[in-house]
């Protein structure tokens, strides 16, 4: 399983954790994302205050 780096910046807004979200799932429909990998960004992007309702 290889990807590109996908991160969550602090700052992060609504709209880019949407567009981020959508990184998320189309790297784990071609299956480079382990479930380790995915539990942690996504933990990462409901965790930031102004992300987690474009989540």
């Amino acid at each position: 399983m290889t990807s590109k780096s996908l991160s969550v910046p602090e700052n992060i807004n609504a709209q880019e954790a949407i567009a981020l979200t959508k990184e998320i799932i189309s790297e784990i429909e071609q299956g480079q994302l382990s479930s380790a990998r995915v539990e942690s960004l996504i933990k990462d992007v409901v965790n930031r205050k102004n992300s987690a309702r474009g989540f």
